[in-house]
């Protein structure tokens, strides 16, 4: 075997600058009312609730007025998301709360759970990243999840010869550079 029959892939770390966009939505949607008119590709779920995830709906068509959110001819389901910390809201135990700053969620392992950061370890529990980050982050059974399609655009400021997708399950994957 000579020097050229193996190499070593580095890996690059994932960083919000390298991170352009992800059809992943990591913050709550516009809350549906059925007097809105969507545009198709528009993002809207019910109104967010403090300590439960938002189900997240894409309109698939335009002039979307009135039509419920079903999967069908007019939504589709495509991701759920946890409300942003906010240190001012009181958080029952088990209530789930997202840091969007640095990709993660949190459950609050305390009643009252009232301006404590979720760093308190005493008050809130990690529990992952959130969906859009699970894929880059370092634990093989962490799976970002969507319905139909995710696209991501990256921008690594560095030649990238190799890409890895490691435990992924999909009809199809296209890597474009």
């Amino acid at each position: 075997m000579s020097s050229s029959d193996f190499r070593l892939i580095r890996p690059i770390a994932m960083t919000d600058a390298i991170l352009d966009s992800s059809t992943i939505p990591e913050a709550v949607a516009a809350t549906y009312s059925g007097a809105t008119t969507y545009a198709a590709g528009a993002l809207a779920g019910p109104a967010p609730v403090t300590g439960q995830a938002q189900l997240i709906w894409k309109s698939l068509q335009s002039s979307n007025t009135g039509n419920a959110q079903v999967e069908g001819a007019w939504w589709t389901y495509v991701a759920s998301v946890y409300p942003a910390y906010a240190g001012g809201t009181t958080y029952a135990a088990n209530d789930y709360a997202q840091d969007n700053t640095n990709h993660k969620i949190y459950k609050s392992i305390a009643g009252g759970n009232l301006g404590n950061a979720l760093t308190d370890a005493t008050k809130w529990a990690y529990i992952s990243y959130t969906n859009t980050w699970k894929m880059f982050d370092s634990a093989y059974n962490s799976i970002s999840e969507q319905y139909n399609q995710i696209v991501m655009v990256l921008s690594p400021g560095e030649l990238v010869s190799a890409v890895s997708l490691l435990n992924t399950t999909a009809a199809s994957v296209r890597v474009e550079q």
